[in-house]
């Protein structure tokens, strides 16, 4: 046990509150949740010997006292902020600190992440300067990318309140009880070039920003509202900001910054010297703007935040929540069938599986062969009719036309053991081949391996009587030339549908998606 942990376990004793915690001995080693009494739900974990813990009773001042002072004795910032990089930030990504004031955070990142690019953003100009000296080695490597500029809502030039004794506290919105309470001059209007996240990716290519920390002294919501295409999308993946008395200076809320978040379906946790709090609703007396900070985290990573047990996308509740009647349903890439009651449960009156694997289909003919109206077939679905070449792997879920790519790095144990060739066929042929109604289907489930936009592009016309789509996606290129999220994204959305639920629960590079058709949109 190391010495911070045996300090806490003996406070959390002295203190009485640690029987809100689920054997606390699980945090010598592994995640846990837990709620207090008020039914509040936060999260206790370890990481690299760091002990995250809260029972309701986080707020205990000698408790935050001792670690708030252990962090910054380790890194300078607070024990919770630690936390969220050690555990957010991974090997690889791309990193945004807007609000970089002189880079102490910036830093905190390289020390604990490796190979990760970090794009800076200062606008105050005195700051930027110090903030460059002292990163000027890792902005000569690339690892970090400086811009003297604000973000914002929009492009354009922004006046800026430049507080000369007190550099830290200048905003882009005036400080007036600041000057009061502390005595300031009167600060210099500066102005300075501001732009929006969204622009700002699209100029440099940047398709996703896995972590985005905001410290913008009140304007928190503009840098937001910048990133609107961003996070409608889930490009986002985790987002801290920071609140406190500077919203009433720019007349903003908590709430606001919480609906509009919420809007774009990221959940929303407060940030304590020993945990994270999940705020799964608003509440009057959260607006307090006391001093704190926020993660927000998107959808398709809160089960892992969360605790919550791992599974994929509930297809019954999405369809009940977003009342969608199923009458038939097409599962392409549907192995040995296990889906078959859920489906009739669902209410499910015509279901056509199809298979590429001629052994699996076997398995799955079997499990059909008694159920009415439904149909197995053993076809490789794509964009053209012919024969394709199965790859099949030693996991037979992992087999697919594409060959193995970056999957190989992810789970070494699965490997191609040989090549099949099978009949292939558009979605739209094989339906006109099987004399089956298009209109008996309005739910599409597909789990063919990095194949989903070759399917998609064959099934223009089954499309126009689909009302729901579940299917796998990629986030990098586990196969050879899959198509990644975003590509499937815009080809459904030119066909009238927009995703709506997204998960990633077993590894961030791939998961399952739910889409819709838009609400008023012809399915003709």
């Amino acid at each position: 046990m190391d010495e911070l942990t045996r300090i806490m376990s003996h406070y959390l004793h002295r203190l009485q509150f640690w029987r809100n915690i689920l054997l606390i001995g699980k945090l010598l080693g592994m995640s846990v949740t837990v709620h207090n009494k008020q039914g509040t739900k936060y999260l206790v974990y370890k990481e690299h010997n760091f002990a995250f813990l809260n029972a309701g009773y986080s707020g205990h001042p000698l408790v935050a006292r001792l670690l708030n002072s252990a962090a910054r004795r380790v890194q300078g910032l607070s024990y919770g902020e630690l936390g969220v990089v050690k555990t957010c930030v991974a090997p690889g990504d791309i990193v945004f600190d807007v609000g970089a004031h002189i880079g102490r955070w910036t830093k905190t990142v390289l020390e604990s992440s490796t190979d990760v690019e970090v794009h800076l953003f200062e606008p105050v100009p005195q700051t930027y300067q110090v903030l460059v000296q002292d990163l000027a080695e890792a902005i000569g490597s690339g690892k970090v990318v400086p811009n003297n500029c604000g973000i914002a809502q929009q492009e354009r030039t922004q006046d800026l309140f430049f507080y000369e004794d007190a550099i830290s506290k200048s905003s882009f919105s005036r400080r007036w009880d600041l000057e009061n309470q502390q005595g300031l001059k009167t600060p210099e209007v500066i102005p300075v070039g501001v732009t929006t996240l969204s622009s700002y990716c699209e100029r440099l290519s940047i398709n996703r920003i896995n972590f985005l920390k905001v410290d913008v002294k009140g304007v928190e919501l503009d840098v937001l509202e910048g990133a609107r295409s961003l996070l409608e999308k889930g490009k986002i993946d985790y987002l801290q900001f920071e609140y406190g008395g500077t919203y009433q200076d720019a007349g903003i809320t908590l709430q606001q910054v919480f609906q509009y978040l919420r809007e774009m379906r990221y959940e929303v946790f407060r940030i304590l010297p020993i945990g994270l709090e999940h705020r799964s609703q608003f509440l009057p007396r959260h607006e307090d703007f006391r001093y704190s900070n926020f993660l927000a985290v998107n959808e398709r990573f809160q089960s892992n935040i969360l605790g919550e047990p791992q599974g994929m996308l509930d297809i019954p509740r999405l369809c009940l929540q977003h009342s969608i009647i199923p009458r038939g349903v097409i599962h392409i890439g549907a192995h040995e069938g296990h889906e078959i009651e859920v489906y009739r449960k669902m209410g499910a009156q015509s279901m056509l599986f199809i298979e590429a694997n001629p052994i699996v289909f076997e398995r799955l003919k079997r499990n059909v062969v008694r159920i009415p109206n439904t149909q197995a077939v053993n076809y490789a679905i794509s964009d053209q009719n012919g024969t394709v070449t199965l790859h099949v792997t030693s996991m037979d879920q992992a087999s697919s036309i594409l060959r193995l790519k970056l999957h190989k790095e992810i789970a070494p144990d699965i490997k191609e053991t040989c090549q099949v060739t099978v009949q292939s066929r558009t979605l739209d042929t094989l339906l006109q081949e099987l004399k089956l109604v298009p209109s008996d289907y309005n739910i599409l489930n597909m789990d063919i391996q990095g194949a989903e936009l070759l399917a998609l592009k064959g099934a223009t016309n089954t499309l126009k009587h689909i009302q729901a789509i579940n299917t796998e996606v990629e986030y990098k290129e586990l196969y050879e030339g899959a198509a990644l999220i975003d590509q499937l994204d815009e080809f459904l959305d030119y066909h009238g549908f927009e995703r709506v639920a997204t998960t990633t629960p077993y590894h961030p590079s791939w998961g399952d998606a739910f889409y819709m058709r838009k609400s008023g949109m012809s399915r003709s």
